[in-house]
C-alpha cells in the first residue's frame, strides 16, 4: 500500500512538473522569426506629389507673401527696408527639388507699383511712414515669375523700398495666370524670412 501511494504521488509530481514546464513554453508565434521582417511601406505624407497648377487650386498649395530685408549703414543702423513680393509654399508643403522631377509652374500677375517721392520718416518695424510727399505715380505692372523653390518660396519679384526720400511699393497683386507642374514633399518646415 505504500509503495502503491509512493507511485502515485510520484506521478502526480511527474503531472504537475510537465505542466508546469508546458506553461512556461512559447508560442510559435513568439519565436523569433526566420526570415528578417519586410520595410515597412512608405507613409503617404512622405511621398512626392506632383501637382498640376492652375488658377482654382493655386492657393492650396501657395499663398502670396511679401518678404523685408533691411539694408543698414556702417553703425548698424536701418536706412532702408527692400520688400519682395511673390508665393510662398503653404506651410505643410516641400519643394521636393528632385532633378528628376524637373518643376514648370510660372504664373502671371498684375500689380500696381506706386512711387512716392519726398521727405519721410519711416517706423522700420512696420513700414509705417509720415512725411511731404513731393511726387506721387502709379504705374500698371504685368509681369511673369517662374518656380524657383528657394527656401520654400517661389522666385520673387522685387519692387518696395522704404527710406527717407522715396517710398515704392506693390498693391493689389493679383494672379492672372497659372500653369505648369511642381513636386512637394508633404512636410512642416518653418518659414524662412
Amino acid at each position: 500500500m505504500k509503495r502503491f501511494l509512493q507511485s502515485r504521488l510520484c506521478l502526480l509530481l511527474i503531472l504537475a512538473l510537465c505542466l508546469s514546464l508546458a506553461g512556461c513554453g512559447k508560442k510559435k508565434s513568439d519565436l523569433p522569426s526566420e526570415e528578417p521582417e519586410a520595410s515597412p511601406p512608405v507613409p503617404a505624407e512622405d511621398q512626392m506629389l506632383e501637382v498640376k497648377l492652375n488658377l482654382s487650386n493655386l492657393d492650396q498649395y501657395f499663398e502670396y507673401r511679401e518678404y523685408t530685408n533691411s539694408v543698414k549703414d556702417d553703425n548698424g543702423n536701418t536706412t532702408s527696408v527692400q520688400v519682395s513680393y511673390g508665393l510662398a509654399l503653404r506651410s505643410g508643403y516641400i519643394a521636393a527639388n528632385d532633378p528628376e522631377h524637373p518643376d514648370t509652374m510660372s504664373l502671371s500677375f498684375t500689380a500696381e507699383g506706386v512711387v512716392k517721392s519726398g521727405d519721410f520718416t519711416v517706423d522700420f518695424n512696420t513700414l509705417q511712414y509720415t512725411g511731404t510727399v513731393a511726387e506721387e505715380k502709379t504705374e500698371q505692372i504685368q509681369e511673369d515669375l517662374k518656380f524657383w523653390p528657394q527656401g520654400d518660396r517661389t522666385t520673387l519679384w522685387t519692387f518696395g523700398n522704404y527710406g527717407s526720400s522715396y517710398i515704392m511699393y506693390l498693391r493689389n497683386f493679383t494672379v492672372t495666370r497659372v500653369s505648369g507642374t511642381v513636386h512637394l514633399l508633404r512636410g512642416y518646415r518653418p518659414v524662412e524670412d
